[in-house]
């Protein structure tokens, strides 16, 4: 199953390595088996993966998501942390279902103001940073 939230506005923090997650956060005891950032997600599979340099397109913005497959977490929630140049922007609650393969994706709209340094992290309910990717939005 897969689950694509709305992302929640959180003031300015400086990421770590280990964070608190918000109240959301309720799953734990898993792994991050893949984590892509990709152009679309279809049968809660990723297209492709757009690698570390992600272009401006013409129309102006770009959807990105953050497609993560998860292995061994007790039912609850994780967060996609999203962070731009250092900050946190968003992060978003995603629904994990017990069992031993769960497939969930979360996205963000890329704007031509926003090009920069991304990070996308997995967070569960105590905190840890289970998978990371990051990328470059550029012209």
């Amino acid at each position: 199953a897969s689950t694509d939230a709305t992302a929640v506005t959180l003031p300015s923090t400086n990421p770590a390595t280990s964070v608190t997650p918000p109240d959301a956060a309720t799953a734990t005891g898993g792994e991050v088996s893949r984590a892509i950032v990709t152009s679309g997600v279809e049968d809660i599979e990723p297209v492709d993966d757009l690698g570390q340099d992600i272009a401006l397109q013409g129309s102006g913005f770009r959807t990105v998501f953050y497609f993560t497959e998860l292995r061994g977490f007790t039912a609850g929630n994780i967060i996609h942390r999203w962070t731009y140049n250092g900050r946190v922007i968003a992060d978003v609650p995603l629904k994990v279902g017990g069992g031993w393969r769960w497939r969930t994706y979360s996205s963000k709209d890329l704007l031509p103001g926003m090009t920069g340094e991304w990070e996308v992290s997995v967070i569960d309910a105590n905190g840890r940073v289970l998978g990371q990717r990051q990328f470059r939005y550029d012209r």
